[in-house]
């Protein structure tokens, strides 16, 4: 397992590596694949824009930079972006209470969107995905086969 912090993207070509992504509360973890060269990263996104915020490092902390920058990644490890594949996880409104969920306070959705908009814009599909509610979630990417996981707080994992 090779462990994916918030703000980080990590992207990689080995079998045997499983990329791991824990505690995504209203942060989304991006999974990205190749089938046919067998690469791909993952992204843990904390925040929808670069351009909203007071300090902009690091860049992979952003919907609008870590989703460009995971792609520039598994580029270069030989992934072609007429094969890339999208899922993601996580966007829950773990802030529950009057003033939380109004006022577009609502960071998970906001991030679940700007992570679409970012995959959309590049041509990306996005085949699956596990978002919203108000439940923490782990997301893994196993790079021998392209799957991913998805386990959510007093869940059963699923696969995506």
């Amino acid at each position: 397992m090779v462990q994916v912090g918030i703000g980080e993207f990590r992207a990689s070509k080995n079998p045997s590596e499983v990329l791991i992504a824990y505690g995504l509360g209203s942060c989304v973890g991006v999974c990205i694949y190749d089938p046919e060269a067998r690469v791909g990263g993952l992204a843990h996104v904390m925040l929808p824009s670069s351009a909203e915020a007071v300090s902009q490092r690091p860049l992979g902390k952003f919907a609008d930079c870590a989703v460009p920058m995971l792609l520039e990644e598994i580029a270069k490890l030989g992934g072609h972006q007429h094969r890339w594949l999208a899922k993601i996880a996580g966007g829950a409104q773990m802030l529950v209470g009057p003033g939380f969920c109004n006022n577009g306070f609502n960071i998970g959705e906001r991030n679940v969107q700007a992570v679409k908009t970012a995959l959309g814009a590049l041509g990306v599909p996005l085949v699956r995905a596990e978002t919203g509610g108000n439940k923490g979630r782990t997301i893994a990417l196993h790079l021998a086969t392209g799957t991913v996981t998805v386990r959510t707080v007093g869940e059963k994992e699923i696969e995506l």
